[in-house]
């Protein structure tokens, strides 16, 4: 009996305890995650963006049914980050639309599959994604339809570039382009701008729409800005300042890599455009790391190429684009302060040509004057390389074939002066002639940089060298023509330009120096009658109608120059020439009012034009707003402190004020 009174309290006290263990023990557990509470969150996301009806995943995951079949493929594409598709290492520089799990959302998938898959409870399911119907920023300004293409149910690995002609009739400040495939079939495509109208003359040359390979002839990147479309990226507007020019008659270029979906496609996609009316103020430039000596043995699975590029002057880091085909392996761009710190600007650990993109810093990256970035390029040609489009291996070398060899980084860079774009460009130009002494394209560029910076004697050597690599190149013999000019050459100058207008009869930049070298012979009605013939075919040459304007201003026809640099500005309202020389005219007449709107224009353009502030100061002096005088004027001698005529009136004006 009295063991039993002893016994009791213990047992009550033990089972107590037992008990509250039990409950702590519960409450401290880690619950075995549901699909409603804990991983649809991370799906509708992170993979619905693509995994949604009409997208361009291969199966939809817009519900419980949906992920629970698919769940033991989605633990494995997730745990080896297979997807969703992200390249960068998720270690370094911090980047917009970063589309890759964490490690803790990667370990709440595994842990769901690993417990059965649970649904959950059906009130923790937040609302399935709802995404805009039709284009993502709302209706386009422009719609473009591409030409259609074709694609056979077996043909794995397709480049196609589409040449789509540009209707407008004025120049147009683009904001945002989207991109819509329509068709599975499309995996990525890179949109670039010709003005040149080559892509236009190669698609003719092509009997299929649009012409093949990864050439994508004489288009370029437009302004600075990387186009392009890979699955799941979102389409956003571009920062305020930053838009980029779309001029009348230039082609956008559109390459699609285009794989088999098991059927025959007909390919047509469409662009949408949006325009602002604010012209752009802020203009990035591209460096472009690279080399073009790869040479990849058979077999060799750490095959090495590197580039680098030291900074001339300050500049910020906005954008950067890696680019290489299968072999790829790892590329790593670092940047060597002129502290000596070293930075690591983008490592992609396991590169994958199907997934390639360009990548937008969170915050630009300050890239001092001294600068040194560093690009190194793996590269695996080995058997192991699954992605090795040759078994066994074969020797690979450089080329624009998919099957060759490519290994760049492009960067998008916004110099912190805008004077320094042009040095910028001039250094990396100087470093891909000096790598490939052969390349006359590249030293075309580089001779027409070199023109713009005043260096006459090293473009015109550089120019002749183009002249023998290739003789057929219009505009290789229109730089050539321009040296010529600017070193007093002028009937020599001549022949390169009559050279140019018959390899390219609608050639702007040659109209417009053919009128000017014959001007300097002064043969200025001869100028004359040139330009107006050249209008007559082509009135969109908008540089020789403000040619045109000029002679007819100097003989006093003002009337008709103003009528010229209008028409002008109807197809090119950001041609701060036109809005200069117009508003020289109305100064001429003494209409102050026009007169400062255009200066303004100009100014706003332009803002380091010396003689746009001075004109603009005098005009204001005209209408007795001193201080808004004194203002420009300043600005004119702080621009060109060397001019005796801007101190002089700006001391007149200060004195009179006082």
């Amino acid at each position: 009996m009295i063991q039993d009174r002893l016994q009791g309290p213990k047992v009550l006290i033990v089972a107590v305890v037992i008990l509250s263990c039990g409950d702590v023990s519960g409450q401290d557990a880690d619950p075995s995650p549901s699909f409603t509470r804990d991983v649809a969150p991370i799906i509708f996301k992170n993979c619905t963006v693509c995994h949604r009806p009409g997208q361009s995943a291969p199966f939809s995951l817009l519900n419980y049914r949906d992920a629970m079949r698919r769940a033991k493929q989605i633990v494995q594409v997730t745990g080896s980050r297979y997807m969703p598709p992200w390249l960068p290492d998720r270690n370094g520089p911090a980047f917009d639309s970063n589309r890759s799990l964490s490690d803790e959302q990667i370990q709440i998938i595994r842990r769901w599959v690993e417990a059965g898959t649970p649904e959950g409870d059906p009130d923790d399911l937040p609302a399935v994604p709802q995404w805009e119907q039709g284009w993502a920023l709302g209706p386009p300004d422009l719609v473009l339809t591409l030409e259609a293409y074709e694609l056979g149910a077996e043909d794995l690995d397709v480049f196609r570039n589409i040449v789509v002609a540009n209707p407008l009739e004025s120049v147009r400040y683009v904001q945002a382009l989207e991109f819509r495939p329509e068709s599975l079939a499309v995996h990525h495509a890179i949109i670039q701008v010709d003005r040149s109208a080559t892509c236009r003359r190669q698609d003719l040359r092509d009997p299929g729409p649009g012409f093949g390979g990864m050439d994508m002839g004489r288009s370029e990147a437009p302004d600075g800005h990387f186009i392009g479309w890979t699955p799941g990226k979102a389409t956003r507007r571009l920062p305020d300042k930053m838009a980029w020019l779309l001029h009348p008659k230039s082609d956008l270029v559109v390459q699609m890599h285009l794989t088999a979906t098991g059927k025959i496609e007909w390919v047509e996609a469409q662009i949408g455009l949006y325009f602002t009316d604010d012209p752009p103020q802020l203009f990035p430039c591209n460096i472009v790391l690279s080399r073009e000596d790869i040479d990849i043995p058979a077999g060799r699975s750490d095959h090495l190429i590197e580039d680098e590029y030291v900074f001339p002057a300050d500049a910020h880091l906005v954008v950067i684009y890696p680019h290489a085909h299968y072999l790829g392996k790892d590329v790593h761009v670092t940047a060597v302060f002129p502290d000596g710190q070293s930075r690591s600007l983008l490592h992609i650990g396991d590169w994958d040509f199907n997934w390639q993109d360009d990548y937008r810093y969170a915050e630009p990256i300050a890239l001092p004057r001294g600068t040194r970035l560093t690009m190194r390029w793996q590269y695996d040609n080995s058997r192991d390389n699954p992605r090795n489009p040759y078994q066994p291996p074969r020797r690979v070398r450089y080329g624009l074939r998919s099957e060759d060899e490519m290994g760049t980084v492009s960067l998008q860079v916004l110099p912190d002066n805008p004077e320094d774009q042009l040095l910028l460009q001039l250094t990396e130009w100087r470093s891909r002639v000096r790598k490939n002494p052969g390349n006359w394209y590249a030293m075309n560029v580089l001779a027409a940089a070199l023109l713009e910076h005043g260096s006459v004697g090293e473009a015109m050597r550089l120019l002749k060298r183009v002249q023998e690599l290739n003789p057929d190149f219009p505009d290789g013999a229109n730089n050539l023509g321009r040296a010529l000019l600017m070193k007093g050459k002028v009937t020599e100058s001549i022949g390169y330009f009559r050279r140019t207008l018959r390899l390219q009869p609608d050639h702007d930049s040659a109209n417009a120096a053919l009128g000017s070298a014959l001007v300097r012979l002064g043969q200025t009605s001869q100028a004359i009658t040139h330009y107006r013939e050249v209008l007559e075919k082509w009135p969109h040459l908008y540089v020789a109608r403000v040619r045109l304007g000029n002679l007819l201003a100097d003989r006093g026809q003002l009337a008709e120059a103003m009528g010229q640099y209008r028409v002008a500005l109807d197809t090119h309202p950001g041609l701060a020439e036109a809005h200069q020389s117009l508003a020289v005219c109305y100064m001429m007449q003494r209409q102050f009012g026009p007169a400062i709107e255009h200066y303004r224009r100009t100014i706003a353009l332009q803002p380091e034009n010396a003689n746009a502030h001075f004109a603009l100061g005098r005009c204001l002096q005209q209408q007795n707003n001193i201080d808004a005088a004194l203002e420009h004027l300043g600005q004119a001698v702080r621009l060109d402190p060397e001019n005796e005529l801007y101190r002089r009136i700006l001391q007149q004006l200060r004195g009179g004020k006082r």
